[in-house]
């Protein structure tokens, strides 16, 4: 008996953790701005033709047609997990089988958002994909407005 003293202090701090740890719901906005948005909102700045500009946007819509079925299938995937978890006694294997899912779900997410950034690159200039990296002069914003964390400037790529 005297062995089983720590299992309620573990379960109390994994769960309490667990509580604390949730990712924002559905909609809520993780990580930098798109970058065909953060492009759009510079694009003057970048010397961008509207030929180009017209293209990104093109890219930037298709892909948020692909991308919002994508975080709402992430985001019921950890919410399944959180039920799992939540269970008096968590099913080892439902539990590793859905970290796999969340995992395939997460990578095909980047792959998509890598693919999408190579696509875009593929539109610029050198110089022009130097610049969208480069901190603007005079400090203002680098994306689109209300992308900051808590109000504060965007802070990169």
């Amino acid at each position: 008996m005297r062995q089983l003293r720590w299992v309620p202090a573990l379960v109390v701090l994994t769960l309490g953790g667990a509580a604390h740890a949730q990712p924002p719901g559905p909609g809520a906005h993780r990580g930098p701005p798109p970058l065909h948005l953060i492009i759009q909102h510079r694009g003057a700045e970048l010397g961008l033709d509207a030929a180009v500009t017209e293209e990104i946007e093109r890219l930037g819509a298709e892909s948020e047609e692909v991308v919002r079925p994508m975080k709402e299938e992430i985001e019921a995937a950890r919410e399944e997990m959180r039920t799992l978890m939540a269970a008096d006694a968590p099913d080892r294997k439902a539990v590793l089988r859905q970290v796999d899912r969340i995992g395939d779900l997460v990578h095909d997410a980047a792959r998509h958002r890598a693919e999408l950034s190579l696509k875009i690159r593929a539109l610029l200039t050198a110089e022009q994909w130097a610049a969208l990296h480069t901190p603007p002069a005079d400090g203002q914003r680098r994306g689109p407005p209300g992308r900051g964390r808590h109000g504060s400037p965007s802070r990169g790529l």
